[in-house]
């Protein structure tokens, strides 16, 4: 999940770019994607996520097992590209495993901490998380 601040987003295109870490090229190019979040723009640039008043972004995704990594997030607007950090890594990445749900996470972004900048957190809001997804997606097996 990511998580924002405040409702105004600062620009108008957010991703978070997750890579397959396998040692077959093929695969990895396969089974790496991305995430994106377009905050709403009829008005006024403001994030319409799934919790927490729009504030929060929930994503389930059904991927092969294997490790994969959290390489970029990446935001824009204003047709320029800013890269926050060359690479955000989450524990090292994280592996699926079959039959298993894995929770990577929840991101909190300040997109106001500075002029040029945004500042993100990682932070374990799995039981949150959770309890929303479950009502989301009653017919996910998620194991108690």
């Amino acid at each position: 999940s990511i998580t924002f601040k405040d409702h105004r987003a600062r620009y108008g295109n957010y991703l978070l770019k997750v890579l397959s870490k396998s040692t077959d090229p093929h695969l990895a190019k396969m089974n790496t994607f991305t995430i994106n979040i377009a905050p709403e723009k009829i008005w006024k640039v403001k994030h319409v996520g799934d919790k927490d008043g729009g504030l929060t972004y929930m994503f389930v995704y059904k991927k092969p097992i294997g490790d994969y990594e959290i390489s970029h997030f990446i935001y824009s607007g204003q047709n320029l590209v800013y890269t926050f950090l060359d690479k955000i890594t989450l524990n090292n990445g994280f592996t699926v495993k079959r039959g298993a749900i894995t929770y990577v996470g929840n991101f909190y972004i300040d997109e106001y901490t500075s002029k040029n900048g945004i500042t993100i957190f990682e932070r374990d809001m799995q039981v949150e998380d959770f309890r929303f997804l479950k009502n989301k997606y009653p017919s996910i097996d998620w194991g108690n």
